[in-house]
């Protein structure tokens, strides 16, 4: 059951052609599409910030053990 939502979630959602849906059903793949991209997007700048931080920490580290 759950590897079937992951697969949806990963590839199905993004083949349905929403036009051809009604009502809930395209509000729901919509809002689902969305609710997903919010995710990665989160996730990957929220990586992002994480690097950026270890770099300065690392650079930092180096200078303070330099002197």
């Amino acid at each position: 059951m759950i590897e079937r939502l992951i697969r949806y979630c990963q590839h199905d959602l993004w083949s349905v052609q929403v036009e051809h849906l009604t009502g809930f059903r395209q509000f729901g793949v919509k809002l689902l599409r969305l609710g997903l991209v919010a995710a990665s997007e989160f996730r990957e700048s929220f990586l992002s910030i994480r690097a950026t931080s270890l770099v300065y920490t690392t650079l930092l580290s180096q200078i303070g053990s330099a002197h």
